[in-house]
This record gives C-alpha cells, sequence and structure tokens, in this order.
C-alpha cells in the first residue's frame, strides 16, 4: 500500500505499525520511530540533533540523501 509521509509520521510517533508497508516505507518508519522514542525519553537533550537524524532518514526516503 502507498502511505503518504505524514501517515508515516505519524504512525511513527504513535508507534503504531502500518498494514503492507513497503521495504522503504518500513525503514523509514523504523527510523522516525527510533527518533520520536528517543526523544521523549531525552526531551531536553539535543533536540536539534534529533531533528536532523529525523530529516536525514526522510531524505534517505525520497532518495535525496544517499
Amino acid at each position: 500500500m502507498a502511505y503518504t509521509l505524514n501517515e508515516i509520521k505519524v504512525a511513527a510517533y504513535n508507534l503504531t505499525e502500518l498494514d503492507n508497508m513497503t521495504p522503504r516505507q518500513r525503514s523509514l518508519w523504523e527510523g522516525l520511530a527510533y527518533c520520536y522514542e528517543w526523544h521523549r525519553l531525552h526531551p531536553d537533550d539535543q533536540t536539534e540533533a534529533c531533528k536532523a537524524l529525523a530529516q536525514h532518514y526522510i531524505n534517505l526516503f525520497w532518495g535525496d540523501d544517499i
């Protein structure tokens, strides 16, 4: 199934797995879920680094950052 970036981001934030994700979508979901969970555990520590890592995963998903 084709999921939008927003759908994947929301699911990752909520740690809700989506059905029938492609391997590429699953990679993005896992990366973003890691970022969001890490940020929940360390809300005041390196917020900018977490945002940069999430953007890196998004760029990889779009093929812009290899």
